[in-house]
């Protein structure tokens, strides 16, 4: 009887998976900080506007 072997996949794939995720975390982070920014701007431009300011 032959032995069976049995293939797992490498770690390699795996890890740079979790570090491609990490890295867009990263960048959602910086993204949602910079709109918030420009959102809290428009919305002080608007109230000047409206004279609400």
């Amino acid at each position: 009887m032959a032995k069976q072997t049995i293939e797992t996949p490498a770690p390699a794939p795996i890890l740079d998976d979790i570090a491609d995720l990490l890295q867009l975390e990263e960048e959602n982070a910086r993204l949602r900080k910079a709109l918030a920014e420009k959102l809290r701007a428009e919305n002080a431009d608007l109230r000047k506007r409206l004279g609400l300011a």
